[in-house]
């Protein structure tokens, strides 16, 4: 056989073998690159717009809406909470602080029917120290009357003194303006107290009339 004919032969099979080489070379990428996409993770979410895009790459962080990671036949693998909106987070965090209100209410309520149950053995016994702390207010609230009537008839007196000054055409005295203004201080400071103590009585009726309600409820009795 000539040489030439050998050499092109040889060379053929040389080039064809290489062909197969690289087409089996690119195949396998091609079966990497396929298989890669077909395991890799499939996003679907939804835009601010409200277009859905199915990607393979996470979703932004600032998405607004859930978002769902799928797997390779479609189905819900994984729910990723979108985004709270400002509306959702001033929800969320009124609900937070309502539940945290009502647990605190709860545990003074509790604490409140054990002190209760320890300190009063008989229902007698809560009237009674109502009945007696009532009483002192109104010692006190008597007490009040009387000084604030003392102080506005002191200060209804340095005010007619003043108006007679006036009406004589002169210039009341600098120590009865300065009497004046203390007596007006003095009135004004016992009308304070007397509201606030009047406010105490009350409150505390309420108070106790609870506290017996209450105990006769853990008692059984109503």
């Amino acid at each position: 056989m000539p040489l030439q004919s050998m050499l092109d032969r040889h060379a053929a099979r040389g080039i064809k073998k290489i062909k197969m080489r690289t087409a089996l070379h690119t195949f396998g990428l091609l079966l990497l690159f396929y298989t890669g996409i077909s395991c890799a993770a499939l996003y679907k979410w939804v835009d601010e717009k409200g277009n859905t895009h199915y990607t393979t790459a996470p979703p932004p962080e600032s998405a607004v809406h859930d978002r769902e990671m799928l797997g390779s036949r479609g189905q819900v693998l994984k729910t990723i909470q979108g985004r709270m909106t400002p509306e959702e987070k001033a929800a969320y965090e009124k609900k937070l602080y309502e539940e945290e209100q009502a647990a605190k209410e709860l545990a003074r309520q509790q604490k409140r029917d054990r002190n209760l149950l320890i300190s009063y053995k008989k229902e007698e016994e809560l009237t009674t120290k109502r009945d007696e702390k009532l009483a002192t207010l109104d010692e006190y609230i008597r007490s009040l009357v009387v000084s604030r009537d003392a102080s506005h008839f002191e200060y209804e007196e340095l005010l007619n003194q003043a108006i007679l000054h006036e009406r004589e055409g002169k210039v009341p005295p600098e120590k009865l303006k300065a009497d004046l203004r203390s007596a007006k201080r003095e009135f004004d400071g016992y009308e304070a107290d007397l509201k606030k103590a009047k406010q105490e009585h009350l409150n505390t009726s309420k108070e106790y009339d609870a506290d017996i309600k209450r105990w006769r409820q853990l008692k059984g009795l109503e």
